[in-house]
C-alpha cells in the first residue's frame, strides 16, 4: 500500500521548479511599516544555495546531510569534512496572486531574481522594521536588502491588480567573519511583553558558524538628513562582533541554529548533539559598554538529544529568571518540549530535561510557529501553539504542541506534505491579516520546497480534518516523559 504524498487536510495548489537549490526562505511579515504589501502577506524571499563542482552531485556535505556512501543512520557529514568549494546564490522574491485557499486562478509570480555571489544560508526579516532583510552566507559576510516600491510596468508582466509592486534593494554586505567562515544561521533579538532586557532597538543578532562558535552581531543604523521622513532618509549600516569580537559559547561541533527569549538569553544548537544556554550580562545596546565574556559556568546546557540539534523555538510563557521552555528539532527524527528548569513539583532534579518528544522523521530542519502567539499570562493554564516543521527527508509537517508549565505537554501531528522528492530545508506559513485575524480552525497557505529537485510546492493546510495517527506518517508518539 502506497503512503500518501499529503494528508487529508491538505490541499496542493500549484508548484514551481527554481534554477538553483532553496535553502532557506520567509513571507514578508504582516505590516509594521505600513507598507500595502505586507497587509496581504503576499510576498516571500526564497534563498538559494549552490555548490560549484565539478560534479553537481557532491554537494550534501555542505548543508549537513548524508553522501551516499555513508551507512543508513550515520552522522550527518560536517562542513569540516568536506574539501574547500566554492558556493553562490541568489534571493528570489516571489508574489502569489489569485484566491488564497483555492488553486483555480492561483498565480506564482517571480519578481526579482538578485543573484549573490556567496551561497545564501539564512535570512530572516527584522522584527520592527518589516521591509528589512538580513541575509548570512557561506563566505562570512552579512548582507541588508529593504524593499521598494515600484510602479507596475509592461515589463513586469501579469502581477496582480496593484498599480505598485515591490522590488528587492540592496544596502550593505559586510565582511562580519573570515571568508572560510559559513554562517550556518541568525536570529534577531525580538522582545515579546514585559522584558528585563531592556533594548534601544531590536538591532542584535546572533549568529552560528562552521567554526563551532555563536556570535553576538550588532546592526548599527546611521541616518542621513534626520530632518527627512520616508523616503527621503538615507540609512548607512555596519556591523560590529561583540563581546571584545570573541564568541558567546562554542559547540563541540558545528552550530546550525540559535534564538533568543525575551530575556535575552541565546539558545544555541550545536552538532553535538547539545543546546547551549547562555545568558548576556550587560545590556549590549549600550554602545559605552561591550558584552563582558560569558564564563562557560554561567551556560547551561542541555543533553538528551541523539544527534545534532538544528531547531530551536522558544515557547512564549510567562518569563522566570528560571528559564524558558523550548521546541527543538533534531537529526535524530524528534521534536521535543524541553524545560530548561523543571518546575513539576514532584521532581527532585530540577535540571533541563525534555517533558515530551515525538519521533515524526526526516531530520528535523527548521520549526516555525504559524503565527504569533501572545505570552500566557497565568501560569498553569493550558496553551496550543502550532508549529510548520522542515523535516528534510520527509517534507514538512505541522505540529500542535500543547502543555502547561506545570510540566504536562504532549506533540501531535496534524498533517503532511510530502510531496518533495529531496530534502526539504526550507518552509513558511502566510502571515495572519491584521483585521481581521484569522481564526484557529481557519485554513493556513503554507509555502514548502526541496533542495536537489529544486521544487516548490504552495499548500493549504485545514485544521477542521481528524489529526493522523503515527501510523500515518510513520511516526512513535513518546508523550510525557519519566519525571527524573
Amino acid at each position: 500500500m502506497s503512503i500518501p504524498k499529503w494528508s487529508k487536510a491538505v490541499t496542493p495548489l500549484l508548484s514551481h521548479t527554481l534554477d538553483l537549490p532553496p535553502s532557506c526562505m520567509e513571507f514578508v511579515p504582516r505590516s509594521r511599516d505600513k507598507l500595502p504589501c505586507f497587509q496581504t502577506g503576499e510576498y516571500f524571499v526564497v534563498g538559494t544555495y549552490h555548490l560549484e563542482t565539478e560534479s553537481e552531485s557532491v554537494m550534501t556535505p555542505d548543508v549537513g546531510t548524508k553522501t551516499t556512501n555513508q551507512p543508513e543512520g550515520s552522522e550527518p557529514q560536517s562542513y569540516l569534512d568536506a574539501k574547500p568549494q566554492s558556493r553562490n546564490g541568489s534571493l528570489n522574491l516571489f508574489k502569489l496572486t489569485g484566491h488564497k485557499f483555492r488553486a483555480q486562478g492561483q498565480k506564482l509570480r517571480l519578481i526579482q531574481k538578485v543573484s549573490c555571489p556567496s551561497a545564501v544560508l539564512d535570512l530572516h526579516f527584522h522584527p520592527v522594521f518589516s521591509s528589512t532583510l538580513g541575509v548570512v552566507t557561506s563566505t562570512g559576510s552579512i548582507s541588508i536588502y529593504n524593499l521598494a516600491e515600484e510602479l507596475v510596468t509592461a515589463s513586469h508582466g501579469d502581477v496582480g491588480d496593484s498599480p505598485f509592486i515591490y522590488t528587492l534593494k540592496h544596502r550593505v554586505t559586510h565582511q562580519v567573519f573570515s571568508h572560510d567562515t559559513i554562517i550556518t544561521s541568525f536570529a534577531w533579538y525580538r522582545a515579546h511583553g514585559e522584558s528585563n532586557f531592556k533594548q534601544a532597538s531590536s538591532d542584535l543578532m546572533a549568529c552560528t558558524t562552521s567554526s563551532n562558535a555563536v556570535y553576538l552581531v550588532r546592526l548599527n543604523w546611521v541616518v542621513d538628513h534626520e530632518d527627512c521622513t520616508g523616503a527621503d532618509q538615507e540609512r548607512h549600516y555596519h556591523f560590529d562582533i561583540l563581546n571584545g569580537g570573541q564568541p558567546i559559547n562554542k559547540h563541540d561541533l558545528e552550530a546550525w541554529c540559535c534564538t533568543f527569549n525575551s530575556e535575552g538569553t541565546v539558545y544555541s544548537g550545536g552538532d553535538d548533539a547539545k543546546i547551549r544556554a547562555t545568558p548576556l550580562v550587560r545590556d549590549p545596546f549600550n554602545k559605552a559598554k561591550d558584552v563582558e565574556r560569558q564564563e562557560v559556568a554561567r551556560q547551561t546546557v542541555f543533553s538528551g538529544h541523539g544527534a545534532g540539534v538544528t531547531a530551536i523555538l522558544v515557547l512564549p510563557l510567562p518569563s522566570s529568571p528560571l528559564g524558558s521552555t523550548l521546541l527543538t528539532g533534531s537529526y535524530d527524527d524528534y521534536v521535543r518540549v524541553y524545560a530548561e528548569y523543571d518546575f513539576r513539583p514532584y521532581v527532585a532534579d530540577t535540571r533541563p530535561k525534555a517533558l515530551a518528544e515525538l519521533k515524526i522523521g526526516g531530520g528535523v530542519w527548521r520549526l516555525k510557529f504559524l503565527q504569533d502567539y501572545p505570552v500566557t499570562a497565568v501560569s498553569g493554564v493550558n496553551v496550543k501553539y502550532r508549529v510548520l516543521a522542515s523535516c528534510m527527508h520527509e517534507g514538512a509537517r505541522i505540529l500542535e504542541v500543547s502543555g502547561n508549565q506545570m510540566g504536562e505537554w504532549k506533540i501531535e501531528v496534524l498533517a503532511s506534505m510530502k510531496i518533495h522528492e529531496s530534502m526539504c530545508y526550507a518552509s513558511d506559513v502566510k502571515p495572519l491579516n491584521m483585521n481581521p485575524p484569522l481564526g484557529w480552525d481557519e485554513p493556513r497557505l503554507c509555502i514548502s520546497t526541496s533542495f536537489y529537485d529544486k521544487l516548490l510546492c504552495a499548500w493549504t493546510f485545514d485544521p477542521k480534518h481528524e489529526v493522523e495517527t503515527p501510523s500515518d506518517f510513520g511516526g512513535e508518539l513518546v508523550g510525557v516523559l519519566n519525571a527524573s
